[in-house]
C-alpha cells in the first residue's frame, strides 16, 4: 500500500490504522489455515532451513551492517 507525501497526521494516522488492519486480517486468517493444514506449518519451517547463508550475507547482512554509509569506503572494499 502505497501512501501519498504531503497528507495531513490525520490521514496519514487512518491510513496507518487501515494498514495494519488489513495486516491482522491476513495474519489471521494464515493462522487459521495453519489450523486446519499441519503440513504448512511442516513446510514453512523446512523452508527456514534452507536459507542460503551466502546470499544471505551478500544481499541482507553486508548492506545493512557494513555499506551503511557509516565506514571508510577502504574498509567496506576489506
Amino acid at each position: 500500500m502505497e501512501i501519498p507525501e504531503n497528507l495531513s497526521m490525520t490521514r496519514l494516522t487512518s491510513a496507518a490504522q487501515r494498514a495494519a488492519a488489513d495486516w491482522k486480517k491476513q495474519a489471521r486468517a494464515e493462522y487459521e489455515k495453519d489450523l486446519y493444514d499441519p503440513e504448512r506449518i511442516k513446510a514453512r519451517k523446512v523452508d527456514r532451513t534452507k536459507t542460503d547463508f551466502a546470499r544471505f550475507v551478500r544481499e541482507e547482512w553486508f548492506p545493512i551492517c557494513i555499506d551503511n554509509g557509516e565506514r571508510k569506503p577502504k574498509m567496506v572494499s576489506f
